[in-house]
């Protein structure tokens, strides 16, 4: 898993791939009150096959607001 945080206007994302680079990307959103980690069973499985992309929308997890 290879994570990552970026800085885009005044948010912080925070987000994490997993997988093969080479393999079709599967994009993961989680609902409200959620976080990356409510996929991690399924990204277990599905990332020997595909490159699997989480992202904590602003405001949940580890996001937060710098501005």
């Amino acid at each position: 898993m290879a994570n990552h945080n970026t800085i885009i206007q005044n948010y912080h994302f925070y987000y994490s791939f997993t997988g093969d680079t080479t393999q079709t990307p599967i994009l993961f959103l989680h609902g409200f009150m959620g976080n990356i980690h409510e996929f991690d069973d399924a990204i277990l499985l599905l990332s020997q096959e595909f490159l699997c992309l989480t992202i904590d929308l602003p405001g949940h997890g580890i996001n937060s607001s710098v501005g």
